[in-house]
This record gives C-alpha cells, sequence and structure tokens, in this order.
C-alpha cells in the first residue's frame, strides 16, 4: 500500500482562479484505509477459513489439471480436425491443424481418451493425471477406409455449435447461468480483423456499435444496454480484469488480437453477484494455452485485405522442464475505408506458467496494446447520402497505450477444496488531439492567426490495481454433492483526467500543450472499493439444483483537482458505493442434454467520472446523484433434440433504475442552467432465440459433405422509460413510454456453414431494425446528424478456410452487398454526429505451423 501512496500525484500549482477540491491527497487516502478497517471482520473470516482449510489435508489434488496430446498418421505427419473425447464424462475437444489438442479443468484420476477420424480407426488409451500437472500423450492413427462410427457424427455436429460452459470451471460456480463459449481454434472466422459481428455471430442478441473497421475497439453489448467500449461488461483476459477503471471510465481500451484467442465466454444475466459492479454481465477473453507436448512450437499468420490492410501475427510457446511458456505479437495497420483515417495497431503478450508445488500452479504475464488511429470526423445525413467514405476532419488523432500485467495462483488445498489468487493492473494512456465541432463545422484556415486553429489535448492516465481470492468447496448434504462459494475483491484505481488543453496547429499527432494552465480540467478520481460474495449451489435431486448468493460492497471515490470554470459547491467531492446485493438462480436437467434455467440478481453502476464533471459553467451536478441499481432476469431452455438440433431460447428482463439525464433549471434570479441528476427509469424485456440444426448426417447426403448446418442467433427485443424527464427546447419533457435510444426492436442473424475434411465455408446474414438516437424519439435528423433515426441495415458476410497439415489458408468478405450504413448516432466519443460503417472489404490470409 505505500507503493499505491506513492504513486499517485497530481501536477500543477495552485492558481487565484483555480479551485482544489482537495488540500491533502493523504486525507483521502486515510479515509480509504478506514473502510478496510471497517470491514476487518471479513478479512478476519477469510484468513481463518483458508487456515481451516489448509489444515485439512496436506495431500492435496488440482482443480486445473489437464491433458495435452499429439495426434499423428503412421508416419508421423500430425491429423487435424480429429475428435478426442474422454469417455467417462463424454467430454471432448478437436486437435488443430497440429495435430494438438488440450483438455483443460480435469480432477486428478484416471481417464479413458478415445480419438476418432474419418478414414482413421479409432484409437484408445488410459492417461492417468495428477494435482497441478500436465499429462501428455501421443497417438498414431491407422489408416481405416470405413465410415465414421456415431462418436465421431457427434463430436463433427457439436464442432458446429456453440458451446456452454459447465456448472462448475475453476473456482466460478456457473450453474443455472445464461451463458455462451465461443469457440475460435480453426474456425473460419474474420479474426485477423478482430471483426466482432462475425465473431459473435452465434450468440443472440449481441449488438455491435461500428465506427470503423479497425477492430482496435470492440463496442458490444447485450439486451439493450450501451455498446460503447463494451462498458456495461466485466470484461477479462484470461480471468483478469481488463476495464481500464471500473468505477471511473469502465470502457475497455485494451482489447486482445482474436487470432490469440482460444475462445470467448460470455456470461450474462445474474453474473453480478460474482462480478460485481455491472448490468452487462461477463466477458473473458481466453488466450491460446501452450503446446506442452514439446519444448518448442511457432505459428504465424500473415494477411492481406482492402484498403491497404496488413496483418501479421505470430505465437510461440512450450514446455522446458517445469516451465511452460506462451507468447505473441501482432501488427496490423490499414488505410481504412474512409478517408483520412489510416490506423497502425502493435499488441504482445507473454506468459509463464509453474507448478510450485504437486498441488499449486503459478502463473504470471504481461499485455501490451498501443494504437494510433486517425479519425475522420462525424458525419450529418446529407454528407453521408453523398458520400459515406468523405471526411471532415485531417488533423485528429486517438491513442491509447495500455499494460496489463497480471500473477495467478490457484491451489488445490483439498480433493473437494480450490483457491484461486489474482493480482493485476491496468496501466496506460488514452490520448487524444483533436479539432472539436460539429460535422456542419468545417475545419479550415484561420486568417487571422495565419494557420488552422488549435487543437484541444486530453489525455487520462490508468492506475487501476486489483486483488482476488476466491474459494470453492465440495461437501455433502441430504445425499446430494454441494458446493460453496466465496470471494474477495480489493480495487484501488487512480484515474488522472487532464483535459481542455491548447494544443498544436498541426497535422500530425503532437501532445504539445502551449496553454497556461496547460489543461482546463486536470483531476484525479480514486477509487476505492472492497467486495466480498457468497454463493451456494444446492443440489436439492440428482436433477435440480438451486443458488442463492449476496454480494457486499463497500468502497468510496474521491475527486481531486483543479476546474477551471466551476465553483467548489458544483462539484460531488466524495461519492460512496455501498451496497448488498442479492440473487437466486435455478437449474432442472431433463437428461444430460437439456435443462431449464433461469435466475434474478440485483445489480449495479457506478456514476462515472463524465457524469461528475460540468462540461460549461452552465453545467451543474447534482450533490445527490446516484448510482444507477436494478436487477436482471431470466427464464430459459438449451440442450439438444436428438442430433439435429442444438438450441437456447431464454426470456429477459433488466430493469434499470436511475438513470442519469440532464433538465433544465432556473436559479433564485431567473437563470437557466442545466441540471444533471437521475432522470428515470427503464425496462427491458425480450427473448433471445439460438437454434442450429443439422439436417442430415454427414455422408449421408453426398460423399464431400462432411459437416452442415443451418443456424439463427436472433433476439427481440422491447425496451422503455418506465418514467423520466429530459429537456426538449429548453422545457422538462416526460418521456415515459418512450423507448429507450440505441435499442433495436430486432436483431436478427442467421446463416449457414459446411465443411468437408481441411475446408470450411460459411455465410451469414444480419438484420437489425431502426433505432432512435435520444429520449425524446426523434424521428427526423438535425442539420448536425446528432438527432434521428438510425435506419434498419441488412449486412452479409462471407468466410472460407482451409487446413491442410501444418498450412492453413483463409479468405473473407464482409459486407457483400456493399451497403452504406452506420449503427450509432453517438452524443460524445469519438464526435457527435454519424459514423458510417465499412463498405465491402475483402481479406486473405495464409498460416504455418511447427
Amino acid at each position: 500500500m505505500y507503493l499505491l501512496r506513492n504513486f499517485f500525484s497530481i501536477p500543477g500549482k495552485p492558481a487565484a482562479n483555480i479551485l482544489h477540491y482537495k488540500q491533502s491527497r493523504m486525507k483521502s487516502f486515510d479515509n480509504t484505509i478506514a473502510i478496510i478497517r471497517q470491514l476487518r471482520w471479513i478479512a478476519a473470516a477469510c484468513s481463518f477459513v483458508l487456515v481451516l482449510l489448509t489444515c485439512i489435508s496436506a495431500s492435496a489434488q488440482s482443480n486445473a489439471t489437464r491433458i495435452t496430446g499429439n495426434v499423428t498418421d503412421e508416419s508421423g505427419l500430425p491429423l487435424g480436425n480429429a475428435s478426442v473425447v474422454i469417455m467417462e464424462s463424454g467430454k471432448g475437444v478437436y486437435t488443430d491443424d497440429n495435430g494438438q489438442f488440450i483438455i483443460k479443468n480435469l480432477t486428478p484420476g484416471k481417464y479413458t481418451l478415445k480419438v476418432n477420424l474419418l478414414g482413421y480407426l479409432p484409437a484408445t488409451t488410459e492417461v492417468i493425471v495428477t494435482a497441478g500437472n500436465t499429462a501428455s500423450v501421443t497417438f498414431k492413427m491407422e489408416v481405416n477406409a470405413t465410415i465414421l462410427t456415431t462418436v465421431v457424427v457427434e463430436a463433427e455436429r457439436e464442432k458446429e455449435t456453440i458451446q456452454r460452459l459447465d456448472d462448475v470451471e475453476g473456482t466460478y460456480l456457473v450453474a443455472g447461468v445464461k451463458n455462451e463459449v465461443i469457440e475460435l481454434q480453426n474456425s473460419d472466422l474474420n479474426v485477423a480483423q478482430n471483426y466482432a459481428r462475425s465473431v459473435f455471430a452465434k450468440v443472440p442478441g449481441v449488438f455491435v456499435y461500428e465506427y470503423d473497421g479497425s477492430g482496435n475497439a470492440v463496442n458490444v453489448s447485450t439486451r439493450g444496454l450501451d455498446p460503447h467500449r463494451s462498458w456495461e461488461f466485466n470484461i477479462r483476459q484470461n480471468d483478469i480484469m481488463i476495464n481500464s477503471d471500473l468505477y471511473g471510465y469502465p470502457a475497455n481500451h485494451y482489447n486482445p488480437p482474436m487470432e490469440a484467442l482460444e475462445r470467448i465466454e460470455l456470461i450474462r444475466g445474474s453474473a453480478a453477484l460474482q462480478y460485481g459492479a455491472q448490468f452487462g454481465g461477463m466477458l473473458n477473453y481466453v488466450l491460446h494455452s501452450p503446446d506442452t507436448s514439446k519444448p518448442f512450437s511457432f505459428h504465424t499468420q500473415v494477411s492481406r485485405g482492402s484498403f491497404n490492410f496488413i496483418n501479421t501475427f505470430t505465437e510461440a510457446g512450450g514446455k522446458a522442464g517445469k516451465l511452460q511458456y506462451y507468447g505473441f505479437y501482432n501488427h496490423r495497420s490499414s488505410d481504412s475505408y474512409r478517408d483520412n483515417a489510416d490506423y497502425s495497431y502493435d499488441a504482445w503478450h507473454i506468459d509463464l506458467g509453474y507448478p510450485i508445488l504437486k498441488n499449486m500452479w503459478l502463473k504470471a504475464e504481461v499485455s501490451h496494446m498501443n494504437y494510433l488511429n486517425k479519425l475522420p470526423g462525424a458525419l450529418n445525413d446529407s454528407m453521408f447520402n453523398e458520400n459515406p467514405k468523405q471526411a471532415v476532419r485531417s488533423r485528429n488523432y486517438y491513442n491509447p497505450t495500455i499494460y496489463v500485467p497480471g500473477l495467478n495462483l490457484n491451489w488445490a488445498i483439498t480433493k473437494k477444496t480450490a483457491v484461486d489468487f489474482i493480482a493485476s493492473a491496468v496501466l496506460g494512456d488514452r490520448n487524444s488531439v483533436q479539432w472539436l465541432g460539429l460535422a456542419t463545422t468545417p475545419d479550415t484556415f484561420n486568417t487571422q492567426i495565419g494557420s488552422y486553429n488549435p487543437r484541444q489535448v486530453d489525455i487520462d492516465q490508468f492506475n487501476s490495481y486489483s486483488a482476488e481470492a476466491r474459494i470453492i468447496h465440495t461437501y455433502d448434504f441430504l445425499q446430494q454433492e454441494n458446493k460453496l462459494n466465496a470471494g474477495y475483491r480489493l480495487i484501488h484505481n487512480n484515474l488522472h483526467r487532464r483535459q481542455q488543453g491548447t494544443g498544436t496547429t498541426g497535422f500530425d499527432y503532437d501532445l504539445t500543450v502551449v496553454s497556461d494552465p496547460e489543461f482546463k480540467r486536470d483531476i484525479n478520481y480514486i477509487s476505492m472499493t472492497n467486495g466480498f460474495f457468497v454463493e451456494n449451489l444446492f443440489q436439492l435431486t440428482g436433477k435440480f439444483s438451486v443458488t442463492p448468493g449476496f454480494r457486499l460492497e463497500l468502497g468510496k471515490s474521491d475527486l481531486e483537482g483543479k476546474i477551471v470554470y466551476i465553483s467548489d459547491s458544483d462539484l460531488p467531492q466524495t461519492i460512496d458505493h455501498n451496497y448488498l446485493l442479492f440473487g437466486i438462480r435455478g437449474e432442472y436437467k431433463f437428461d444430460q442434454s437439456n435443462n431449464l434455467y433461469g435466475g434474478w440478481s440485483q445489480a449495479y453502476r457506478p456514476m462515472i467520472l463524465k457524469d461528475i464533471v460540468p462540461a460549461t459553467t452552465f453545467d451543474i451536478i447534482d450533490p445527490g446523484l446516484k448510482d444507477a441499481t436494478g436487477y436482471n432476469a431470466d427464464l430459459g431452455v438449451r440442450g439438444k433434440i436428438a442430433e439435429w438440433l442444438s438450441y437456447d431460447v431464454s426470456a429477459f428482463a433488466v430493469q434499470y433504475n436511475d438513470r442519469i439525464g440532464t433538465l433544465v433549471e432556473q436559479n433564485d434570479t431567473g437563470a437557466t442552467y442545466f441540471f444533471k441528476t437521475n432522470v428515470g427509469n427503464s425496462l427491458n424485456i425480450g427473448l433471445e432465440v439460438f437454434a442450429e440444426v443439422f439436417p442430415f448426417e454427414p455422408g449421408n447426403f453426398a460423399k464431400w459433405v462432411q459437416g452442415f448446418s443451418i443456424y439463427t442467433s436472433s433476439a427481440y427485443m422491447h425496451a422503455r422509460y418506465t418514467k423520466g424527464n429530459v429537456i426538449s427546447n429548453g422545457q422538462n419533457t416526460d418521456i415515459t413510454g418512450n423507448k429507450v435510444e440505441t435499442v433495436p426492436d430486432w436483431n436478427i442473424r442467421s446463416g449457414v456453414s459446411y465443411r468437408y475434411r481441411g475446408f470450411s465455408a460459411s455465410l451469414m446474414y444480419n438484420y437489425v431494425s431502426e433505432v432512435f438516437t435520444d429520449p425524446l424519439n426523434t424521428v427526423e435528423p438535425n442539420a448536425s446528424g446528432t438527432l434521428g433515426i438510425v435506419p434498419q441495415y441488412h449486412i452479409w458476410d462471407m468466410n472460407a478456410a482451409w487446413y491442410y497439415k501444418r498450412f492453413n489458408v483463409k479468405a473473407s468478405i464482409t459486407n457483400l452487398a456493399n451497403r452504406s450504413y452506420f449503427t450509432k448516432r453517438p452524443t460524445f466519443y469519438p464526435d457527435p454526429g454519424i459514423w458510417p460503417s465499412d463498405g465491402r472489404s475483402f481479406t486473405l490470409s495464409f498460416g504455418v505451423r511447427i
């Protein structure tokens, strides 16, 4: 904590026209220490539980046990797409194009593995795995021309469907939760461009906000929430939280390249108890694991595409003694679809894993991302209709530079008890230099000063630290196996925001500030929060389970610094985040493949820094401004019917109270001002449907069809304000019954997938109905393009891939019909107005594994 205390500082000296909200940073820090002292009973209880469980047994087993292996032909050449199934549980995976596979999260013991592949005889072997260790095995397949067995047919079909998490994943309870797992290994999806619409194609209800085709920012949401930088989710990479600042600016500025991902895990509904402040759920990017069957493996992928798109991705990993290692480097750049929108992106990652003890695994990792986007500016409707590729800005730039270090310790205390400790940080900057203005205001040469006008420089510095401990314990009760899950998380963030600095008049990326004082806003938003949760899975019968739980959050955010244009009384200086949240969910298993699930959970979303900082001298912030609160609820059924249908159908409700907005008020002298406060509530209800049909068995329809499916991933949403007021023509207007902005009634994605041996192809259709931009439901666009309906759009995408031994070739065509469309009219970043989505583009990729 001493290091944390000394890390934070505020530059600048007191000035007569500058207000300082706090005289001492130490006072804020002491306040947060006081919170911890109030919670010492929680720390004592956690310590007692850990000590007690440590004494239970010196002999321990690991929930992180895994099996890795290779599948080759008799000559030693690798075989991809082979199904590897654990006979005792039915759990299985596929080999990659290098013939390798990994099966994770196993309990220690003896397993029987069976490998099947078209044209080869099945192979079986027994494997013994011990806690905290990785067992490796190699299969050499014998050629056979017979028809696939039933097991292989099931495996082929299963690969076509989206996956689900197990009821227990490590130290996480997932039973009864709406969830999806997007498997990206050996897929034909357009991952080179981080193309979210393609990657999330089979997750119903995911809304993708597109303002450029770079893929540098992933903007997704579900159930009618705000998609801006996915900030309604608790976002993670390898279970490490990567939201830039959960309480000050929860946007996701760091995004890993999707070529590095093994899978994406998405949990919705009642996820707030385990993950804390959010309404959307949890989004976890899981990176590739090292190939532990050899000391070194290597994979590189090179892609080229439209608009001078260039992408190189290289990864390597292996096992040296007990040490496991993995890393990647990615570079991509493009001139982009629109003028003056070129970008350059670089990212790298390194992780090291080592078994400290037989039952203890330690993993250290660090990720880095840096990119520079040139921003072409927003358009109005007439500009968009004339030429969506045009630019109205040529001097605007955006540059985030983020580091994500993390340390993860997994300890299997007993066969029935395991704990996880995670310490991590998000460190870096979010920089921009822009000439700001509406689309109708051109950036022109100023003859009075003999140059272009000075640009605005904004700099955010993220210093976000978190420490998390989780425990899961299995115990017998009423002749059933039950599970207790608990955890504690400490977050300490310092968002240093410097805005409205007067920059240079040039055209290059330059953060030089020439004004005095340098920035009109120079503030620190310091948050410290303690979160503690408990959930218990009660297995009431062999088929029916109920999981109640609660989460206690005690925290506070302090604002320090200076803003030159407001008085001290206009700004809340201390904000408390104290919540006790409850939830319950259940699951009934009709059989091994089909189940009924549902749950209800309270949730909250803290007000962020932009909510409490007045934009101008005419703005006043309500001293009683509150966090948004509400709940998530869903009820669904999912599974497989025979061998021809995989499905997941659910209804949901999201109650979102105390939404923040602005009202028009008058002071005692009659002067008008804008009052930011909690303006109303909304209720989003809807239906999410995923269905994938396999119309015939492989080989029965045609010899050249090995896998074929038709799917739909669709959602209907009815989002309305249940009460509220906003400004209209200088008057406060009731919006009760109006549609919630940026929520389409219909979001439909459907497609077909085909596979034969190493070749696969898919065609996807996406329809999104029209949405309103504002709570007033304004229909006609205004002159600047900031208001009006976002029209419906229909988009087709096509992907294909061919894997042969160590090599692969991939091709993608996005926006096949070359439609001109846009998905949102943002009111703040990257600029208010229309940001056109990309037209038709082509991508071709070549890869090799060694």
